[in-house]
């Protein structure tokens, strides 16, 4: 096991093997899932970085993302 942070990953499912892809990673000791949205075949979790390709290979999947971070100046700044 590693000592890296976990990253935040948005992974696409097929609707029909989402209970199966949801269940692996609910068992996998590495992966914290954050949410399930299955109507619209959606899992978010956290990862350790070495494991998002592997995820990638799963039966059902379909594609891993990491998630963006984005950040808006404060009202006060110039660019507003």
């Amino acid at each position: 096991m590693t000592d890296e942070p976990a990253v935040p990953v948005t992974i696409l499912v097929d609707t029909e093997a989402f209970a199966g892809v949801a269940a692996s990673l609910a068992a996998a000791a590495d992966v914290e899932v954050d949410a399930e949205l299955p109507a619209i075949g959606v899992i978010s979790a956290r990862v350790p970085p070495g494991r998002v390709a592997a995820l990638a290979g799963l039966d059902g999947v379909r594609s891993v993302e990491l998630e963006r971070e984005f950040r808006l100046p404060p009202p006060e700044a110039e660019t507003q």
